[in-house]
């Protein structure tokens, strides 16, 4: 046990460089080994397909705040702004108009892992959507976008009304109590969406799919589970020191 243990601690040697060196048939055996495993595994366990659409999002910085006179006031503003799209892409409301196109699914589902968004922030907005099938990936993921499409107009449409509200308010011989009521009506059903948010439709038909993960992934994983393998056992079995009892 004594030996054991001060060859488990001992500082790494030479030794230990050369005893791996040496095993360099080992290496290209489990290499080949990973590399076939790695291959029938793709084939066995394929992985889902992944669709992307896109919609182009504009928000219209210098318009928005025309008087900023820093960077970071617009890139605060910016990501205040993205923040609010963002929600507004996994809102319960978008979500369910996803499941209502695609029978057979759910909000949660569609949460955990079966939707996903990449967004810059200002410009092309990416919708994922991976599934087992092809179409229903594709189907999806333009379902997503056109839902999030048609939720950011509504909310552009509120905002512009809710603004024009509130700039009328301020003039003179203006009915202030029948425009605070709108104001108030429109406050309710607001999604906070800036008014000089441009929205565009990009790509929500024959959509590209593509597998989550190509077969080479798959070969590289199996060669490098073989590799760390074939490494524990050179250092930890091929080198185990034997007791060999007090004479």
């Amino acid at each position: 046990m004594d030996n054991l243990k001060k060859w488990l601690l001992r500082p790494p040697s030479t030794d230990d460089l050369l005893q791996v060196l040496r095993a360099w048939r080992l290496w290209l055996l489990a290499a080949i080994i990973g590399a076939f495993l790695g291959y029938g595994s793709y084939y066995l366990f394929p992985p889902d397909f992944r669709a992307q659409a896109a919609v182009n999002v504009d928000h219209n910085l210098e318009l928005a705040w025309p008087d900023a006179s820093k960077e970071r006031d617009l890139m605060t503003y910016l990501s205040r702004e993205t923040q609010k799209l963002e929600e507004l892409a996994w809102d319960d409301a978008t979500l369910q108009m996803v499941v209502d196109e695609n029978p057979g699914t759910s909000i949660s589902m569609l949460r955990e892992g079966v939707l996903q968004l990449s967004q810059p922030g200002e410009g092309a907005w990416y919708f994922w959507a991976d599934d087992p099938i092809p179409v229903q990936a594709e189907r999806l993921a333009s379902s997503w976008a056109k839902a999030f499409y048609e939720r950011s107009i509504q909310g552009l449409e509120t905002a512009i009304q809710l603004q024009a509200a509130q700039a009328a308010l301020l003039q003179p011989d203006t009915d202030k109590t029948s425009l605070s009521q709108e104001i108030v009506n429109l406050e309710k059903t607001t999604l906070g969406i800036s008014p000089y948010l441009q929205i565009h439709l990009s790509q929500v038909d024959q959509l590209p799919v593509k597998t989550t993960y190509n077969f080479m992934a798959s070969i590289l994983a199996g060669m490098t589970i073989a590799w760390m393998l074939s490494l524990l056992v050179i250092l930890f079995i091929g080198n185990k020191p034997v007791d060999h009892g007090n004479s």
